[in-house]
């Protein structure tokens, strides 16, 4: 079967997908697979690079919900996409197009529906997000991260399957540096590509933390504010899927965006977290689920201090209950056995 998988731009339409591919893989390696990602690459083409998939991309335009000159250009790239999408789609010939959301994926599946192709559509974000919005009519099956998305996309084809997870990287790792001292760990995170806003607010509130914390702090590419080296202190550009999860394992408590990936990793490991979502985005109604919830503590960007974060993490470290709450919480959120779920969606329409 061949099978090409669309998505970029964020790693959080290419976590899902990653983990279609070991569910897929594992079960059948003569699958044949193509990801096609974003013109630019990042961080998809880093991600896929380990899995050893063929890779390639096509030019398509990032719909904005406000006025602006790239809002404008952006039915024209699409368009230029749309074409690329079909030319690659006939030389590959795939039998299933799975797509997990970002503005890579609706010329991808608007050139799949063209070519009468089975397209199954992840949507891992509560919220439905425009590129599903924009073809979910093309589509055979549209898979959800979350039980209250499924109302909230038209038709009957919704199915809430939880948001899937790497199969290898749930096996750990053990290549990241350790600490010299055994103290509490913070696992402080802007997303996949990073966020200074976070990093700033982390320096602020860095030489109080390490007094009780060791440190890992994920500061995205180009983005370190520069933190003063420390001993408790390691600091990332980019961790891959397999280090990522050994990072969030090992946390005792992690600051992080909300984006539905992570958000899966940290209910399928059962940890205490302070979730900062990115303004304007589906990751505001991530957190508002889990902060309805009491799953996680939920601080708007706005809200979110140096003085504040010291005072959450503080709150934490001295108060086991409150983060055995927030634990138990969030591992309600846990949905296993979501990848093995939309693999068997696929080989079924596979075999039609």
């Amino acid at each position: 079967m061949n099978i090409a998988l669309c998505g970029g731009g964020t790693a959080g339409s290419v976590t899902p997908l990653l983990a279609l591919w070991d569910e897929l893989h594992i079960d059948q390696p003569r699958h044949s697979f193509l990801f096609v990602g974003t013109r630019s690459g990042f961080p998809e083409r880093e991600m896929v690079s380990e899995c050893h998939i063929p890779f390639t991309t096509l030019i398509s335009g990032k719909f904005r919900r406000y006025l602006s000159l790239q809002t404008a250009v952006a039915p024209f790239l699409v368009a230029v996409g749309f074409i690329q999408a079909v030319v690659i789609f006939m030389r590959f010939q795939p039998d299933v197009i799975i797509a997990a959301g970002g503005y890579v994926s609706v010329p991808c599946v608007w050139a799949g529906w063209l070519l009468g192709k089975k397209i199954v559509f992840h949507q891992p974000d509560v919220k439905p997000g425009l590129s599903l919005a924009m073809s979910h009519y093309c589509c055979t099956k549209i898979t959800t991260g979350f039980q209250a998305t499924v109302d909230r996309i038209p038709g009957a084809k919704a199915i809430w399957t939880g948001n899937p997870t790497r199969v290898y990287a749930r096996q750990g790792s053990k290549d990241l540096p350790s600490f010299p001292e055994n103290l509490p760990l913070l696992l402080i995170t802007g997303g996949g590509t990073g966020s200074l806003f976070m990093n700033k607010v982390l320096g602020g509130s860095l030489p109080h933390i390490l007094e009780r914390m060791n440190v890992t702090a994920i500061t995205g590419k180009n983005k370190s504010p520069g933190f003063t080296a420390n001993k408790r202190l390691r600091q990332f550009e980019f961790l891959k899927p397999r280090q990522l999860y050994q990072a969030l394992a090992t946390a005792t408590i992690v600051v992080s965006r909300a984006g539905a990936s992570i958000l899966s990793e940290l209910s399928d490991l059962r940890k205490a977290s302070i979730l900062v979502p990115l303004p304007h985005s589906p990751q505001e109604d991530n957190a508002a689920l889990f902060s309805a919830s009491h799953a996680a503590v939920v601080i708007s960007q706005e809200e979110f201090s140096s003085s504040r974060l010291s005072r959450e993490i503080d709150r934490l470290l001295q108060s086991p209950d409150d983060r055995a709450g927030l634990e138990r919480a969030i591992a309600r959120f846990s949905k296993p056995g979501s990848g093995k779920m939309i693999a068997s969606i696929i080989r079924s329409l596979g075999s039609v």
